[in-house]
């Protein structure tokens, strides 16, 4: 609701979110200004470092050991963003070279290691076919119980894979901190129980160093679809407003990768909070030769948040409530970065968002700012003001 015209005082609804910004300002401040030297000071390498029996990548506060099972590394290397530390990954081999495991450790704008595993299912079936899970479950890692989720497969067919043989594959996922590491097994199906200590090898060579904070989390939990009324919103008009809206989005972007700091924290979790939280599909739209499932919390008619996950690397839609109300900011999320586009009175239509994906309107696409992550813990704001709409 607008304040009126020449009103010289904040309606309760204003003063509450000014509250908002300051809060979340405050926490945000303290990662951009007080966290980021420290870690400067201690020159933290970017990229996986060697020592004994063991590999670490310090900037991610882990380390892997060199053996997994039946499987030993192989190979570790930066997957993209070359130079950055931002996407790392480990490779595993059996001798014989016919079983291989596979660590992913990752920076995205928005991570979540339930939203990860639910996109990564989806691309193992899509490339193997009608599979099921023979075991779904939460495991513990490094004495954290309650921290990862894994899922072993039922086997499955590719054509390019083990020469169109049957294939048994698994997969693991946690978060720590702001990184998403991924956890992946797979061979020929009739040594399905290598494959498995493959991959449980990984978990239980994975070590997480003193003070790093490794969230809690549960398998996707996705209830019934709940859809939501075709109804285009409008992109919110440029006002005297308009640069705290763009800060408060891009405060809103930075503080997902805050970790919790106790039971005084009152920051909300970012939804589905890592599974715990759980989920429907309000609509799909479509995003090249593929779909997006638009999920939001169950139970919500005015959710907060409305994500789509784009593919299993990091990258996402993200819809969010302003923080400077009213209206909603529209978000898309990549590794180390998460850029802010319009903003609108409501939530965007699924016929709005196919537009925007399609190009048959550019109304809303303006980039107004971007948050970027750095693999040494420091957060980036650019704010590009000329771009609000």
């Amino acid at each position: 609701m607008r304040e009126p015209a020449g009103s010289g005082t904040l309606s309760q609804q204003q003063g509450e979110a000014w509250m908002r910004l300051l809060v979340v300002g405050v926490q945000v401040a303290a990662v951009l200004f007080f966290s980021a030297p420290a870690v400067a000071a201690k020159k933290t390498p970017l990229s996986w470092q060697a020592s004994g029996n063991r590999m670490a990548l310090p900037t991610a506060h882990l380390s892997l050991s060199k053996t997994a099972g039946p499987a030993v590394m192989t190979e570790t290397h930066e997957f993209s963003h070359k130079g950055e530390g931002l996407d790392n990954v480990a490779q595993f081999e059996t001798a014989d070279r016919k079983i291989f495991g596979t660590v992913y450790v990752y920076l995205p704008a928005y991570p979540d290691a339930a939203l990860t595993a639910y996109q990564t299912d989806r691309s193992i079936r899509d490339r193997f076919g009608a599979i099921t899970f023979t075991d779904q479950s939460v495991v513990a890692l490094d004495g954290r119980p309650g921290t990862v989720i894994r899922l072993v497969y039922s086997d499955g067919r590719a054509e390019k894979v083990n020469g169109g043989e049957p294939v048994a594959t698994a997969a693991a996922f946690l978060r720590v901190s702001g990184w998403i590491v991924k956890l992946r097994a797979s061979g020929p199906a009739e040594r399905r129980s290598e494959v498995i200590a493959v991959l449980d090898g990984l978990i239980a060579g994975l070590r997480i160093d003193k003070g790093a904070y490794v969230h809690r989390v549960s398998l996707f939990q996705l209830a019934a679809p709940c859809p939501a009324a075709d109804r285009p919103a409008a992109v919110s008009p440029k006002t005297e407003k308009t640069s705290a809206r763009v800060l408060g989005a891009a405060m809103n972007s930075a503080v997902i990768t805050i970790d919790p700091k106790g039971k005084k924290d009152d920051l909300p979790r970012p939804f589905p909070n890592n599974g715990l939280q759980p989920a429907c599909v309000r609509g799909t739209v479509k995003y090249g030769d593929s779909s997006i499932d638009l999920l939001q919390p169950v139970g919500s008619a005015d959710p907060d948040t409305i994500v789509g996950v784009i593919n299993d690397a990091g990258s996402m839609l993200v819809i969010e409530k302003a923080l400077i109300p009213p209206g909603y900011d529209f978000k898309m999320t990549q590794i180390g970065v998460a850029n802010v586009y319009g903003s609108y009175d409501a939530i965007p239509s699924v016929t709005q968002i196919n537009a925007l994906f399609s190009g048959t309107t550019t109304e809303g696409t303006a980039r107004q700012a971007s948050v970027k992550f750095l693999a040494t813990g420091d957060t980036r704001m650019d704010i590009v003001m000329d771009g609000a709409k």
